[in-house]
């Protein structure tokens, strides 16, 4: 190996080496909020009522730094406990939960645990046949079949739960 003769590597910035974190001021900056189809026909409903009532339209670019500011206020809020000190869990996810149908709180990249965001129930990918973890807001069956009504099983005397339709 010694008479191999092997180029210089290009010398590179440190950025290519080490993550460097963004200041709270670069963060506030940046707009992360990025509009879906959901929300582009709920703005097109508002600027509609608003035409109506002879006020200006709210432009997309608008709506999403309201959002992203609100959302970051949230997230702000939310680190922030009672005494004024951070919390060390910052999306408030529950480190402790388990699977409702197999009891386990064990996940991995290819297996999560999704919460439903309607009734916050917690199941394993792989458990509830969900092949990939959804962008935006995720809800188990019976939060998408019935949200309004409480749904039990026929089979069984369980009330609530992780629904899945087996038969």
């Amino acid at each position: 190996l010694d008479s191999l003769d092997f180029p210089d590597a290009p010398s590179r910035d440190l950025v290519y080496y080490r993550f460097i974190d963004q200041s709270n001021e670069e963060i506030d900056d940046m707009i992360e909020y990025d509009i879906d189809e959901e929300d582009n026909q709920w703005l097109s409903l508002i600027n509609e009522e608003r035409k109506t009532e002879g006020l200006t339209s709210v432009p997309q670019e608008a709506f999403e730094l309201l959002m992203d500011r609100l959302e970051k206020e949230c997230v702000f809020e939310s680190q922030v406990s009672g005494n004024g000190t951070e919390s060390t869990n910052p999306y408030n996810i529950d480190e402790n939960a388990v699977c409702c149908i197999c009891n386990d709180g064990e996940c991995h990249n290819t297996n999560a645990i999704l919460f439903c965001d309607m009734c916050n129930l917690a199941v394993h990918q792989e458990c509830y046949g969900v092949p990939y973890i959804p962008e935006g807001q995720w809800l188990c069956r019976r939060c998408l079949q019935s949200p309004s009504r409480s749904v039990d099983c026929v089979l069984c005397p369980n009330k609530g739960g992780a629904f899945k339709q087996t038969v």
